[in-house]
């Protein structure tokens, strides 16, 4: 039996490609690996906490 579909907001279909070094990714995947995480379970919240942070302060900013 196939897996139900996820609602159209959950869906994941889009990548973020981020250059990085030999010396950065190997410092990322030893980060993963110590959390036992993989890379996109581990950096996607981190990456849309900051975003929301950023984007909350400066609509903060021009409210005042």
């Amino acid at each position: 039996m196939a897996r139900p579909k996820k609602p159209p907001d959950q869906v994941k279909g889009k990548d973020a490609r981020i250059p990085l070094t030999v010396a950065q990714k190997a410092l990322l995947d030893q980060a993963t690996e110590t959390l036992g995480n993989d890379f996109t379970d581990w950096a996607r919240p981190l990456l849309l906490k900051e975003a929301a942070r950023i984007v909350g302060n400066k609509k903060a900013k021009t409210k005042g």
